[in-house]
């Protein structure tokens, strides 16, 4: 059999992981198999464990794939411009295809709960994740939109994951999105952002 070459190892590796979010998103965590992803992404399980050495490895891989839409591009340079922002990205979460996606991150993140060992490059996701966020919070705290009383880093970190836990909480209680719900989330987080006294 003749070597592969990096290019074929990395394509390779990319549609595995492409299957593999697809997979999981239509079916769950529990009802995708290892061989489910094989069939869709037309390789052999053998292929498969040459890129990735366990299910978890395989799932963060997909998981990833999706970074570039926690991006927020342009950046927002001032807090109207980031609810709106903010605004755009909830109402985009409850599409049928994101409440799906939901379930794979709360599905994942239940198994990891109970593994003993957290799969490579996890926490890396989660930074990658925090870094269009902390371009806001540097631009809004640079412009005196903000004071990020904690400092930009520790903001950061708890508006991410306020919204994130704000969002998992509404949709869990299928909850309605509505302009007042939305007023109160922002509330909360100018409050976090040391923009409070703005209001």
């Amino acid at each position: 059999m003749p070597k592969r070459d990096f290019a074929y190892m990395e394509g390779q590796r990319d549609q595995i992981a492409k299957a593999a979010l697809e997979c999981l998103i239509e079916n769950g965590v529990a009802e995708t198999s290892l061989r489910d992803i094989c069939k869709r992404a037309g390789v052999s399980i053998g292929a498969l464990y040459v890129h990735f050495p366990t299910k978890e490895d395989l799932i963060l891989a997909a998981c990833a794939l999706d970074n570039e839409e926690y991006q927020f591009n342009p950046i927002p340079s001032t807090w109207a411009e980031f609810e709106a922002a903010m605004t755009k990205m909830f109402l985009h979460l409850r599409t049928a295809r994101q409440l799906k996606r939901m379930r794979l991150a709360l599905q994942f993140t239940a198994n990891l709960a109970v593994s003993e060992n957290a799969p490579v490059g996890l926490f890396e996701n989660y930074r990658i994740r925090l870094s269009s966020l902390r371009k806001i919070i540097e631009r809004l705290k640079a412009s005196g939109e903000i004071t990020a009383p904690m400092g930009v880093d520790a903001t950061t970190t708890s508006l991410f994951n306020f919204v994130i836990g704000t969002n998992y909480t509404w949709v869990a209680s299928q909850i309605e999105l509505s302009a007042d719900l939305l007023n109160e989330m922002f509330a909360a987080m100018a409050v976090l952002a040391g923009r409070a006294q703005k209001l």
